[in-house]
């Protein structure tokens, strides 16, 4: 039984019990305390340090513990965060080292005394070693907030965002080929979508990476195989797709001028009818712009359809650089049936005064 004030006014709202019977007790609104087994008070707090003064703790939370490490993680549902604290005590009690932690806590402290970029810099570097990426991602960030000029954070933050985009893929695709095996191409066509819309982000960034190409052919033809398309009737090939970044300025000269152009290959064998391109921009444009019509296209024939957009009035709301997926449908005709082909572009679609 804890020993506490009856008067206090706590009311206990979660428990986390350490290997060697100490617990630690979280009361709203906002205290934390650690008891040893027989529940004698060893230490409590009700704030956190913060670069800018203490702040309280939540009003309420939930509690884990990690023995190995002495470490205790506090869920704040409402801040929708995690919070992790070094438990000194039972570090020392048990002889348990923290390197990386109590570098962390050296930074901090540095941080707040010096109110410079490095030590969110190391910290962004300690957290990119232990795969933190995001929130390495998101230090970084913090460091050019504070040094625009920083002669690492830029670089970090392309190699990270790639990293990051990497890894978000490869769960993706990971999910999409267990729909696909279990239910069917249809059934995993959004997952299927995104994760190449991923591909081609990353691609856009880094047109060298092999192996972001290799996955995106696997992926391809995985669901090529799954749909149980014959020889004949493979769809087309979409040989390459270039498109500009966009100017909102320019909206007006986009209506006759070309933004791109997409390089199909017929690889049927048969003619294709009625071979038409379309281009989408989501929230930018009201509905998709279509390239002009090619009537017949043989077997084996190449041929190259400019591609076309038409703003809405949305484009001159933005006051920053944008990343953007261009949507791009094939429509066309096969003995008299209509197919269709979906591709994705990524661009950027530049802030309203850009020129």
């Amino acid at each position: 039984m804890p020993l506490v004030d009856d008067n206090s006014g706590l009311s206990p709202v979660s428990l986390a019990v350490y290997r060697d019977g100490r617990f630690i007790l979280y009361y709203s609104p906002g205290e934390l305390y650690c008891f040893d087994r027989r529940g004698i008070p060893l230490w409590s707090i009700s704030e956190l340090p913060g670069l800018e003064g203490n702040e309280p703790l939540p009003q309420t939370a939930k509690l884990a513990v990690d023995s190995g490490k002495g470490l205790i993680f506090i869920s704040d549902q409402m801040g929708r965060r995690i919070i992790k604290l070094l438990d000194r005590l039972f570090c020392d009690d048990l002889g348990l080292v923290n390197k990386r932690e109590e570098e962390l806590i050296a930074l901090n402290r540095e941080q707040r005394r010096s109110h410079n970029a490095e030590p969110i810099a190391h910290k962004a570097l300690l957290y990119e070693q232990a795969g933190a990426l995001e929130m390495s991602r998101l230090l970084w960030e913090r460091v050019l907030d504070l040094d625009p000029m920083h002669d690492q954070a830029a670089l970090k933050l392309d190699r990270l965002e790639i990293e990051v985009m990497t890894m978000n893929a490869a769960r993706l695709k990971e999910k999409a080929i267990e729909i696909l095996k279990k239910v069917g191409p249809e059934s995993a066509r959004l997952q299927y979508s995104k994760t190449i819309q991923l591909y081609e982000q990353i691609l856009a960034m880094d047109p060298s990476n092999k192996g972001i190409v290799a996955e995106k052919k696997d992926l391809k033809e995985r669901f090529q195989k799954h749909e149980g398309e014959s020889p004949g009737l493979k769809p087309l090939s979409v040989v390459r797709i270039t498109m500009d970044n966009l100017f909102p300025s320019l909206m007006q000269q986009y209506q006759e001028q070309p933004i791109g152009k997409v390089t199909i290959k017929n690889t049927l064998e048969r003619d294709i009818h009625h071979l038409k391109a379309s281009v989408y921009i989501k929230h930018f444009m009201d509905f998709p712009r279509i390239s002009g019509e090619i009537g017949v296209l043989g077997p084996k024939q190449s041929v190259d359809l400019e591609l076309f957009v038409l703003f809405n009035q949305e484009v001159l709301n933005l006051e920053e650089d944008l990343k953007v997926q261009a949507g791009i449908e094939l429509s066309y005709l096969v003995d008299g049936q209509l197919q269709s082909l979906r591709e994705s572009k990524a661009l950027t679609l530049y802030r309203r005064t850009a020129l």
